[in-house]
């Protein structure tokens, strides 16, 4: 029997390890993993919630958070897809919205998984763009949301 899949849509390469990474392990044991990313993570690793500003972002960083994301996917076994939509303020736009849709037609998961609605700005903005995708691919009734 096929395993059904669970799919993880973040904001920064670092979200499903941070914040779900023991679900994740636990899961794909009955679960083909997908991690779809909306960032790079090019403005970096944040050390204070009282930062002000946005850190400039650099290619190197980008480059080394999504090498970091990469590892911690072949660990789950999983695939991974970077939207490279800009970090800081995700602005997600209808084409993201529908390309996001097309790959939930396609992967057809038993469960999606995100951040909370009630976030951070860019945590927020993902939330939004899994649960609408979620409606444009026509899955919202035949997956988990969480």
């Amino acid at each position: 029997m096929a395993k059904e899949s669970a799919v993880f849509i973040t904001a920064h390469p670092d979200d499903v390890a941070f914040s779900a990474g023991g679900t994740a392990w636990m899961l794909k044991k009955k679960f083909n993993i997908h991690v779809i990313c909306a960032s790079r993570g090019e403005r970096g690793y944040v050390t204070s919630c009282k930062w002000k500003g946005l850190p400039e972002p650099t290619p190197e960083t980008a480059d080394t958070r999504v090498q970091e994301e990469q590892a911690a996917c072949d660990l789950l076994d999983a695939t991974l897809e970077i939207l490279d939509l800009t970090d800081g303020p995700i602005l997600p736009g209808k084409e993201t919205y529908e390309k996001v849709a097309g790959m939930l037609s396609d992967i057809k998961p038993a469960i999606v998984l995100t951040h909370g609605a009630f976030e951070k700005h860019a945590h927020s903005a993902v939330f939004n763009l899994a649960y609408q995708s979620l409606f444009l691919a026509d899955r919202f009734w035949e997956t988990e949301f969480c």
